[in-house]
Order: C-alpha cells, then structure tokens, then sequence
C-alpha cells in the first residue's frame, strides 16, 4: 500500500504560523540538542506547577524508563 502526500493548498500554506522553512530548522534542532530545545518550548506554555526536568529518559539493560 502506497502512502500518498497531499501537499497543503497554497491559500492554506500562506496561513500557517510557521514556513516549511521555520519547521525544518525547529525539527533540526530538537533532534540535535532536544533538552535544550524542549526547555525553550515548555517556557511557551502556561503550567498549573512550572517543570522541573525537561528530559527523564534511562536505556540501561533491565531498567528501561521514559
């Protein structure tokens, strides 16, 4: 089964709060260095009880935890 693409209408791109451009930049970014680019997101949002971790993440054989 193909996965077909339906590219945004020019009319709907024009609206968009980000270009291709800004998003390709913002993903390049929170692959490279993702604690420092999720902290400068989660300061966007209002929280009840601000964080205090951005990231928590351990792969150690047998105790695995996200």
């Amino acid at each position: 089964m193909t996965n077909p693409m339906y590219p945004p209408s020019d009319d709907f791109a024009a609206n968009a709060l980000i270009s291709n451009e800004k998003y390709t930049e913002m993903y390049a970014r929170s692959v490279s260095d993702p604690v420092s680019f999720w902290a400068e997101q989660g300061k966007i949002l209002d929280w009840m009880e601000p964080y205090t971790q951005v990231k928590k993440t351990c792969f150690d054989f047998g105790r695995v935890d996200i």
